[in-house]
């Protein structure tokens, strides 16, 4: 029964219409997590990127191991190292994981508006597809066929953010609250909310929407 109700939220898309990303360094590989250059500032910390954050909001209860994800040297290095103490999530880790990618997103819009604004105004009209070759969760995998099949939980986060961002622009991007969630701690204290300074840019970015 449950089998089949996560189907429903399964999907297939189309690769060669679709603003699909696998690695990094290729076209739309701004958008993934794992991707270098857009560092996330958050309670008075500079973090690698949106990758290092969510992993570590895994173990809010859990400083040390925090620390250890914020002291790795690369984005890959701060998925992997706290893989040997996932019984240490947060009890609804779960559940609560859709909130916080997205607000992960949303900071990782927010801070480097200059760059993700256009990537997702290019993409304007286009699913965006993250490609994955075991996790048809977050993404979707490449099929025999060469559609991509999956729920794609990442990319229809960024789909659902760049709708907000061609709603409403930067205004809704200004204040970026965390998930109103129990025990949501960094480093020992409660996450922050995070105000942005109007990127000098937005407004003609926005013209072109």
């Amino acid at each position: 029964m449950n089998q089949q109700k996560n189907k429903v939220h399964f999907r297939t898309y189309d690769k060669e219409t679709s603003a699909a990303f696998l690695k990094t360094r290729g076209k739309w590989g701004e958008l993934s997590n794992m991707c270098a250059g857009f560092p996330i500032s958050i309670n008075g910390l500079e973090l690698l990127g949106t990758e290092a954050l969510y992993q570590s909001l895994r173990f809010t209860e859990h400083p040390e191991i925090q620390k250890l994800i914020f002291e790795q040297e690369n984005l890959y290095f701060s998925k992997k190292c706290c893989q040997p103490f996932v019984e240490k999530s947060r009890k609804y880790w779960m559940k609560e994981r859709i909130q916080f990618m997205r607000w992960c997103l949303q900071l990782k819009i927010a801070q480097h508006w200059d760059v993700i604004v256009p990537i997702l105004n290019e993409s304007k009209g286009m699913p965006i597809v993250e490609i994955s070759k075991h996790d048809d969760f977050w993404g979707a995998k490449l099929q025999e066929d060469g559609s991509l099949y999956g729920m794609n939980v990442l990319g229809r986060l960024w789909m659902e953010q760049r709708e907000i961002v061609f709603n409403n622009g930067f205004k809704a991007f200004e204040k970026i609250l965390p998930p109103d969630l129990e025990g949501l701690m960094i480093l020992g204290k409660p996450a922050l909310g995070c105000l942005s300074k109007k990127p000098r840019e937005a407004c003609d970015q926005l013209g072109f929407f």
